[in-house]
């Protein structure tokens, strides 16, 4: 048996993941370090989207899976993955730099987000702890309409510029 001299925790994975959830929104909602919060958003999506699997929950991502071609898939990932694994890893080119798209953060957490509540077996009583601040979370991003259009709205970009650019991207 190891003696320890300093206390420690016992937490399980969905606690962790609720843990850095709730870090990572407050500090967006106190508009602190995107990097932080990026790097809190993604880490509690891995282990959101590990608990989530077994049950047969899909995110965002995994939704949109069957929209992107198949030969250009792992691109794809490679791209959305880009940041999370710049900040974790310094190993393979640590004098890579990255141009950092922070409003991308705010998609991650709105998927943890949806993630979490079934992953938590729906327990998310809003207005307590972790469930009020993921409730909040969700009242706010929804009203965020420059990220969502309406059938009855057109793309202030143009109607196909959201299809331009994914043709020049290749997805």
């Amino acid at each position: 048996m190891m003696n320890q001299s300093l206390p420690f925790e016992t937490i399980t994975k969905l606690e962790a993941a609720e843990r850095q959830l709730r870090v990572a929104i407050r500090l967006f909602f106190e508009r602190r370090d995107p990097i932080a919060i990026h790097t809190l958003a993604t880490a509690a999506q891995e282990i959101l989207r590990a608990l989530a699997q077994p049950r047969g929950i899909k995110g965002i991502y995994e939704h949109a899976d069957a929209l992107i071609r198949p030969d250009k898939k792992k691109e794809l990932i490679d791209h959305l993955r880009k940041a999370q694994n710049f900040f974790t890893h310094a190993a393979k080119d640590p004098g890579e730099k990255l141009d950092f798209f922070y409003e991308a953060t705010q998609f991650y957490l709105f998927d943890d987000v949806l993630l979490w509540t079934p992953a938590n077996g729906g327990n998310n009583h809003v207005g307590s702890g972790a469930g009020r601040d993921l409730g909040v979370f969700l009242l706010v991003f929804g009203k965020i309409p420059r990220h969502f259009y309406s059938q009855r709205q057109s793309n202030p970009t143009g109607p196909d510029a959201s299809n331009e650019r994914r043709e020049r991207r290749g997805f």
